[in-house]
């Protein structure tokens, strides 16, 4: 990795702290700046401005998000283990970097994510390509149920999201490990294949 990349990388960290500390929009480039270490120059040299280093911020940490997922389920070798690795390590995720979880959940709903949509788009279309190859190989093998894409996103993560929100708020009276056991579970009861008995 370059010094020039290590820089940029520096500003990206920098600017997660200072937008979770500060909130998004009390953040300055000057916060940013003076958190990174770096000089005025040296910001601009890579954003043009605060919303360029938000956008930038944001695909950042859904490729690494998304590129791990990758790296993990990849492995599995059941559909068990499959969906269970998608719940966990989404909530290992929340749980082991915060500031990147609450970024992305309070950074999507900002104007400055608009300049970035195409590679949101881009980047999710290829995660979810992933997952969905590996899915149909389930479902061939008889071991999934067979959904649409996206009310099988939603029974997998949606209940994992509205946990981690809670969680991140400090609002959940569930420990993290005890969760993510149980809403593991629940997404394999979901779209598990039941046998002809269990459907009668």
């Amino acid at each position: 990795m370059g010094a020039g990349r290590d820089r940029r990388s520096e500003i990206l960290d920098a600017a997660l702290a200072c937008f979770v500390e500060r909130g998004i929009g009390a953040t300055t480039i000057a916060d940013i700046r003076e958190r990174a270490g770096a000089t005025t120059g040296s910001v601009y040299h890579f954003f043009a401005s605060k919303d360029a280093i938000l956008g930038a911020l944001y695909v950042d940490r859904l490729l690494r998000y998304q590129r791990d997922l990758a790296w993990r389920v990849k492995r599995h070798r059941t559909a068990r283990a499959f969906i269970r690795g998608i719940v966990e390590h989404y909530l290992e995720w929340v749980e082991t970097d915060p500031p990147s979880a609450r970024f992305l959940f309070d950074a999507r709903r900002t104007e400055a994510i608009a300049a970035v949509e195409a590679e949101i788009a881009q980047a999710n279309a290829e995660s979810f390509a992933m997952v969905r190859e590996i899915a149909r190989g389930f479902v061939a093998k008889g071991e999934l149920e067979k959904f649409p894409m996206d009310v099988f996103t939603a029974l997998i993560i949606g209940p994992a999201a509205a946990y981690a929100r809670q969680w991140l708020e400090g609002q959940s009276k569930t420990d993290m490990a005890r969760a993510r056991v149980l809403l593991a579970d629940a997404a394999w009861a979901s779209v598990r294949k039941r046998s002809t008995e269990e459907t009668k």
